[in-house]
């Protein structure tokens, strides 16, 4: 986990100073060049900084699992950016081969996010069990929405080409993106309930 984190960042800031130093001319069309070093070093940002916050003293009660907790969500959080950021270099292309790039990440983020979140708020905050799931739930669905507004947002006022990737209509791809969060986050939750908890935890 820790080399993914290491790796993924080095690789963000790098990409994110060549996107925003470099002439626009030098990369290929369907790149949005100056958004995409933007995010990258915003993604960067995220995943060092965010744990910061979340980490507590090794005298405090519980230390060591609330921590080991603070890693896991540092690496679903690196595992998400790291996945749009492949998409963004080049991936979502590959609908042109018959392989629609963004409907994986739409399917797959809400389904780690519904295995693995609600891990992080049991051993981090003590949230019992059921709470933590129905709000990782929520947040997933939450965040899914909130998403394509934003990609809608981009491209109305800094005009990018990240709403709609597919050529398809764009109500429709946003209710075929909407739906592969649901799907990811009911399956999820339908592994949650046959397992009985969330994956890796001994409560």
């Amino acid at each position: 986990m820790k080399f993914l984190v290491k790796f993924s960042l080095l690789t963000l800031v790098l990409a994110g100073i060549i996107l925003l130093l470099s002439p626009t001319s030098w990369f290929p069309l369907f790149y949005d060049v100056r958004y995409m070093g933007i995010s990258s070093l915003v993604g960067a940002f995220a995943i060092y900084f965010l744990p910061k916050f979340l980490r507590v003293s090794a005298e405090t009660k519980g230390a060591e699992q609330k921590n080991q907790a603070v890693d896991l969500l540092q690496f679903l959080l690196t595992c998400i950016i790291l996945g749009n950021a492949l998409g963004d270099l080049g991936l979502y292309q590959l609908y042109k081969f018959g392989i629609e790039f963004d409907k994986i990440l739409h399917f797959l983020i809400p389904l780690s996010i519904v295995l693995f979140f609600p891990i992080f708020l049991q051993k981090r905050f003590g949230i019992q069990k059921s709470k933590a799931l129905l709000l990782s739930i929520c947040l997933t669905l939450f965040g899914g929405l909130i998403w394509e507004v934003f990609e809608y947002l981009c491209d109305a006022l800094f005009q990018t080409h990240i709403y709609g990737v597919y050529g398809m209509n764009i109500n429709t791809d946003t209710k075929v993106d909407l739906l592969f969060d649901i799907l990811g986050s009911g399956i999820g939750l339908l592994a949650i309930l046959c397992l009985g908890k969330p994956p890796y935890t001994k409560s």
